[in-house]
């Protein structure tokens, strides 16, 4: 009986998750991706944000690097969100707010965000960040992008990765284990090349995505990357959290600086599309 229900349970454990690949592979080919909703153009990456009414400025919308950098070329930022703090910016609203002191953050805008509000701080300003997503749900999307062969996927579970961040990173953990052997025989033995080549192809698009930057523009992405990145989903709950706060007695009438992915602006149907539908954007230039 006990070994019976072992063979069951390793039959479940490995099976379930070749099922789970071969449908997510039968999905991407049978039910392409929307490529119209996931379409991407190249912009500006900074905007102010005007009251439709009024005509007056009420925040800024970023769209940042969140690493790849150099301390040098960020000095140009490190100025402008210093003269947003003294020009009476209170609120900035990042993606997550990441559990660790700025100097052992990554080298892209939201460490200079944490380190100019230490700065203002120590100053007396008053300034703070603030999360549109939150770092467990974060955790959980970045865990669900798996491989399999020579193709990347993400695990779809949408709003359970911010229901249940533990559930998700259960099922990504238990789903790349099973995958594991089969990436190993792929990866080593049928495609050698593959990792070589993966990582050439990835340090390029990131390269592609910094010289965007520091020419004040967005990069493009492919409606692959989009779908896999889930920058529309995203977006979504992402403006659900800040039109919240715009509606708390807190926040209200408080200046403010959204700074999120770029390719969250990039990206024709996401929050540069939610953010012109409620305030009027106006392209600045940090790199002159």
């Amino acid at each position: 009986m006990i070994m019976q229900l072992a063979h069951f349970f390793l039959m479940v454990y490995f099976l379930t998750p070749i099922f789970l690949g071969l449908s997510l592979i039968l999905s991407y080919k049978f039910f392409p991706i929307d490529v119209e909703k996931c379409h991407t153009e190249q912009r500006p990456n900074s905007y102010q944000l005007y009251s439709k009414d009024t005509h007056e400025l009420k925040g800024y919308l970023i769209g940042s690097l969140h690493s790849g950098l150099s301390e040098e070329e960020l000095k140009p930022w490190n100025a402008q969100i210093e003269e947003m703090i003294n020009q009476d910016v209170e609120h900035f609203y990042l993606e997550v707010i990441l559990p660790m002191h700025w100097s052992k953050m990554t080298v892209g805008l939201d460490r200079v965000v944490y380190q100019e509000i230490e700065k203002a701080k120590n100053q007396n300003k008053t300034a703070k960040i603030y999360e549109l997503e939150n770092y467990p749900s974060q955790i959980a999307f970045l865990k669900s992008i798996l491989f399999l062969g020579n193709a990347s996927y993400r695990l779809p579970f949408d709003s359970l990765y911010y229901r249940a961040p533990a559930v998700c990173n259960f099922i990504s953990w238990w789903t790349q284990s099973s995958w594991l052997l089969l990436n190993i025989i792929y990866q080593n033995l049928i495609n050698p090349s593959f990792i070589k080549t993966w990582q050439n192809k990835n340090t390029q698009q990131l390269e592609q995505m910094r010289l965007a930057f520091l020419n004040n523009q967005t990069s493009f992405f492919t409606p692959e990357d989009v779908y896999r990145l889930n920058f529309i989903n995203r977006d979504e709950y992402m403006i659900d959290s800040f039109d919240r706060f715009m509606k708390d007695s807190n926040h209200i009438d408080k200046k403010f600086c959204v700074i999120i992915g770029a390719g969250h602006v990039a990206a024709t149907h996401g929050m540069f599309k939610l953010m012109s539908e409620r305030y009027d954007l106006v392209p600045f230039e940090v790199y002159k």
